[in-house]
């Protein structure tokens, strides 16, 4: 069994502004399987992820290489390590690729995608329908985000100084009951 570099992606939908957007995040890994790769990610994906395609390697050298051609490539697109936000233009040469190029090509991976006209037709991409947003739309989920990772480390903060403040009240409180307490006991009966 030969190792290859896979290509999958997962389709994040969120609700931003009471608006529906659509993340198509892309990964590119290798593997010796990888629809076992695939269901092991499922696992810990809160969304479908789908398999576009493989691309068979000689070697564990020879698919380490390509990966990393590949992820220098799309570096323009790295979401966070092998995660990609690849555009209409990538996910067609992404397909195309995976049709046409083999690593026994003479050309490189990285040289076959920049030789790839600038207009790829759909017909290039029969089995992906592809819903991908505007740039300026991740960029606003992505501010959106962090607005909201703000809040909630403000409200958690909030929270903690809340706990103490209790904590303290109760330490407050059973401090003054044990001396009642303890005058009750030491008075006269």
């Amino acid at each position: 069994m030969s190792e290859c570099v896979y290509f999958m992606r997962a389709f994040f939908r969120s609700k931003i502004h009471k608006q529906n957007i659509g993340f198509v995040h892309w990964k590119i890994g290798r593997t010796f399987n990888a629809e076992r790769r695939r269901a092991t990610f499922q696992t810990a994906c809160p969304v479908p992820m789908e398999l576009i395609g493989t691309i068979a390697c000689a070697s564990r050298s020879q698919s380490a290489a390509l990966e990393r051609e590949l992820h220098q490539y799309f570096a323009d697109c790295r979401l966070q390590g092998e995660w990609f936000a690849l555009d209409s233009w990538h996910t067609r040469a992404v397909w195309s690729l995976i049709k046409h190029w083999t690593p026994a090509s003479t050309m490189s991976a990285s040289d076959y995608l920049r030789s790839l006209p600038k207009k790829l037709e759909a017909d290039d991409l029969p089995q992906i329908k592809v819903e991908l947003v505007p740039l300026a739309a991740l960029h606003q989920a992505r501010a959106e985000i962090k607005k909201l990772r703000e809040q909630l480390r403000a409200s958690e903060q909030r929270a903690h100084e809340t706990v103490e403040k209790a904590k303290n009240a109760v330490d407050y409180l059973t401090s003054k009951y044990a001396s009642v307490i303890q005058r009750v006991n030491s008075a006269p009966h």
